[in-house]
């Protein structure tokens, strides 16, 4: 496994904490960094935290399924229909729910939901085409409203407060 420098931070109390991207078989790990973290002065490592569980011989680097093939299935497993794809499909290594490499196709592509428009990154597992996660690009904000109710059962009442106003003067609404 091969490790890209991402960022160094030096905090105020003396430490240092290294991120790193991890690399196998010269592909990312989508989903996978690397923290070490250490004292600034004496570069002596305090501890590294890492979000994958260790990878035995049993890892798959052979591909059986093409790349348009297996992310066309992928797709369709979630429900998208009509879609565009946004960028040419790779192979690289992405962490499955159990938090182990897949080698897998990936692909970014666009397309509409009931939320509006989306843009996933699409991973696909080389060996069987099976979808292994997917990474929103887009995420949304909730828009919550708030109502008086009028002092009455008759609902909602009126709009006091969505997510963009100000403070309404009602110190129960507001806080």
């Amino acid at each position: 496994m091969d490790f890209e420098t991402l960022s160094v931070l030096d905090d105020e109390l003396g430490q240092s904490h290294i991120r790193f991207q991890p690399y196998m078989n010269g592909m990312p790990v989508y989903g996978a960094q690397v923290v070490v973290h250490a004292l600034t002065k004496s570069r002596k490592v305090t501890r590294v935290d890492r979000d994958t569980k260790s990878v035995g011989s049993n890892l798959t680097t052979g591909t059986r399924s093409g790349s348009a093939r297996a992310l066309m299935q992928a797709i369709r497993s979630f429900g998208v229909k009509d879609y565009k794809m946004v960028s040419k499909p790779e192979l690289a290594y992405v962490l499955d729910d159990n938090r182990l490499p897949v080698l897998s196709w990936n692909a970014m592509i666009s397309y509409e939901s009931a939320e509006g428009p989306q843009q996933d990154r699409i991973f696909a597992n080389a060996a069987n085409g099976k979808l292994v996660t997917r990474h929103p690009e887009f995420h949304y904000a909730r828009n919550r409203r708030t109502y008086d109710g009028n002092n009455t059962s008759s609902l909602p009442g009126t709009l006091v407060r969505n997510e963009s106003s100000s403070n309404s003067g009602d110190s129960c609404l507001d806080a």
